[in-house]
């Protein structure tokens, strides 16, 4: 933000105008609320939407699946990704790969999220060393389904109820 002075008819009035263009993403279904909140404060902001589900588990454990993107180009912009919960990591990570390599690598990336698990916030912090990372709490582990524990479940679920297709 950058102060700025307008004159009125009446005097000055000193306001904070955003400085930067920011991207704004989620990835559908879980972050929607999350995201709508930012954009009410962030409301110059451009949206980005991403579509990713987890695999069926493998020998590797959680593979994420991208199945839609619809985002602005982010070179020199601030990417903002906004994410309910952190639970592995890969779903972000995944998600800001694709990104950069079909969009253009932005000027900084702020994730911002509700709960995190430590598993998740250090594989966030290995693969995305310069991401700002800002989360309410970090519980401690992930139980055999990858939910945080304790966490709050599946968010997604618990917002939009079960998937049905």
């Amino acid at each position: 933000y950058e102060r700025h002075d307008t004159k009125t008819p009446l005097g000055t009035a000193s306001t904070n105008l955003l400085n930067d263009q920011v991207v704004l993403n989620t990835i559908l279904r879980a972050g929607l609320p999350l995201q709508r909140g930012i954009s009410q404060i962030l409301d110059a902001a451009e949206l980005s939407f991403v579509g990713a589900a987890r695999k069926p588990e493998t020998a590797a454990g959680v593979e994420i699946e991208l199945s839609y993107a619809a985002t602005p180009r982010l070179e020199g912009k601030v990417l903002v990704m906004a994410d309910i919960m952190v639970a592995t990591g890969k779903s972000l990570v995944t998600t800001y790969q694709a990104l950069t390599s079909h969009y253009g690598t932005p000027a900084r990336t702020i994730i911002v999220g509700v709960i995190g698990s430590e598993p998740g916030v250090k594989y966030v912090q290995e693969q995305l060393p310069d991401a700002a990372l800002i989360l309410c709490a970090i519980d401690p582990k992930l139980d055999h389904n990858y939910f945080i524990v304790p966490g709050l479940g599946d968010a997604g679920d618990l917002l939009f109820g079960p998937k049905a297709l």
